[in-house]
């Protein structure tokens, strides 16, 4: 009972509430992921004139091992439902944040994919702006991502190729999580090490200084 009742504080309070180590954790090997999701692409930049996210009938070494490094921005999102049905809006305080990090992000972001696109941070901000129409509708929005992301024809949508729809179903993935237990479904993340949960405490300000590295590395690279 007294779970319940805190559970329904959480979603009904516009406060943040109380830190959870298993998403800071789970939220930092995202971030991690995405690290060298983004080393690669800068190694595929630096291997070839014309980069290429994946080649089909031509899989490179790179290629191969970014199947194992694309679910970070999945995952990330899935983290972010479950702290979005914690609480009944976002502050605007943190959309600012979110916004100039996009931006700073959206610059940094070019030199390093090699092509003209929209970088996920941008993808990711759509994604919470729409989260309130989609909160209520989990099922719906689950379903009309993954249409929209099978069916609709190519458009710019972010480095790894998530579209806002996408991120918006895999943030309901986690919401839907957060409301059937989260104590069951996100108990395996304290097995993660510590230092996850420290760099998953800021993830925007990580992501920001690793694409600054990067682009310097590329600049230094070529």
């Amino acid at each position: 009972m007294t779970g319940s009742l805190r559970v329904s504080r959480l979603l009904t309070s516009n406060e943040a509430p109380e830190r959870d180590n298993r998403i800071d954790r789970l939220r930092g090997l995202a971030v991690v992921l995405m690290v060298v999701d983004h080393l690669l692409v800068a190694a595929t930049a630096v291997m070839v004139e014309r980069p290429t996210l994946m080649t089909l009938g031509r899989l490179t070494l790179v290629d191969c091992l970014r199947l194992l490094t694309r679910p970070s921005l999945p995952l990330f999102a899935v983290c972010s439902g479950v702290l979005l049905s914690r609480r009944s809006s976002t502050s605007v305080r943190r959309l600012a944040q979110i916004g100039v990090a996009a931006a700073v992000s959206q610059v940094m972001f070019t030199p390093i994919a090699g092509m003209p696109d929209i970088d996920v941070l941008v993808v990711f901000l759509a994604a919470i702006l729409m989260w309130p129409l989609a909160r209520g509708h989990l099922v719906e929005t689950i379903v009309l991502g993954i249409v929209a992301a099978t069916n609709l024809p190519p458009f710019p949508h972010g480095l790894t190729g998530y579209s806002v729809g996408l991120v918006l179903a895999f943030m309901a993935v986690g919401a839907a999580v957060a409301r059937s237990g989260p104590e069951d479904a996100l108990g395996a993340a304290r097995r993660l090490p510590s230092g996850f949960g420290r760099l998953g405490r800021r993830p925007i300000t990580a992501y920001l200084i690793h694409l600054f590295a990067v682009r310097l590395l590329l600049i230094a690279v070529l």
